[in-house]
């Protein structure tokens, strides 16, 4: 019962604090360590938001449901000066049933900025058969996450 409660003590901080976290993974001894960034604060539900370097490239992702469709379109919405401004993806690709690519090139997207500037992300996952997904994200220090390969 104690390991239970501290357990539940360290989720619950972990969630409470986290935002837009950049660390550097090292998991393989056979390969170079590589940075991530990933974001777990959502106002409900449990999600992520994730970046990582693929090929010279930032990919952005999310998960946080099951996924029915291959490909789906994503409505995102970032809430900047108060205000919400939407973006429509087309045909992102859906990997697992759980992880929903919003971008295989993060930094040439013309709505990069919105991700920089946003005080929250809002995605939803629209699907054909299953029920849509949505996520809120708070986005506190995306721009460290956006320059953390700029850092090495």
């Amino acid at each position: 019962m104690r390991h239970l409660f501290s357990l539940a003590l360290v989720v619950l901080g972990f969630n409470a604090s986290a935002q837009w976290v950049v660390k550097v993974v090292n998991d393989d001894p056979f390969e170079p360590a590589y940075t991530i960034c990933y974001n777990t604060e959502t106002t409900k539900g449990t999600a992520l938001l994730k970046m990582e370097e693929s090929d010279g490239k930032i990919l952005f992702y999310t998960s946080g449901g099951y996924i029915c469709d291959e490909r789906v379109s994503v409505t995102m919405s970032f809430k900047i000066n108060g205000e919400w401004e939407r973006v429509d993806l087309r045909s992102c690709m859906v990997i697992k049933s759980k992880l929903c690519i919003l971008s295989q090139n993060l930094a040439n997207e013309d709505w990069v900025e919105k991700v920089r500037t946003a005080e929250q992300i809002a995605i939803m996952i629209n699907e054909s058969h299953c029920d849509s997904e949505r996520f809120m994200f708070n986005n506190e220090d995306a721009n460290d996450a956006l320059t953390a390969w700029s850092k090495q």
